[in-house]
């Protein structure tokens, strides 16, 4: 498969990944950052979690692979999955500073900063692993 591809293939499976990770968080911790309806307002469609989770969604499946599949030569770590969480950690801190500290969040902040951070932990590896996985093998694809 092509590197292209399977990078995207990585963000879907990183993208559900994070997702399910966010849901069981704000579950665990009550932290309501609601980023679903944040995004849905920031492109003027209101409060809508529908449009916010198509723009979310696209944003992990398509924008931060191609960003990854262009640094990922360059990602410190042997290990696919781990390049891929070191990439996620500077969005991690973008989400943690747009949806934790605005967008009218509510819970407790700690559970949230973590919670957040192993789900784009998750992202970023499952990402870094499956476009590897699925992909040519253009770089070392040692796992």
């Amino acid at each position: 498969m092509r590197d292209e591809l399977s990078t995207i293939a990585g963000g879907v499976a990183g993208t559900a990944g994070l997702v399910a990770v966010l849901f069981a968080g704000e579950v665990l911790t009550g932290y309501r950052a609601r980023p679903f309806e944040a995004l849905g307002a920031f492109v003027g469609a209101q409060p809508d979690p529908a449009t916010g989770f198509l723009l979310f969604a696209a944003i992990g499946v398509f924008a931060w692979p191609v960003v990854y599949l262009s640094f990922r030569e360059y990602l410190p770590g042997d290990v696919p999955g781990v390049r891929g969480a070191v990439f996620a950690v500077p969005l991690w801190i973008g989400y943690a500073v747009v949806f934790g500290l605005g967008a009218g969040a509510s819970g407790s902040l700690v559970g949230f900063l973590l919670v957040t951070l192993v789900a784009h932990l998750v992202y970023g590896g499952l990402l870094g692993f499956v476009a590897v996985r699925l992909g040519d093998g253009g770089f070392d694809a040692t796992v």
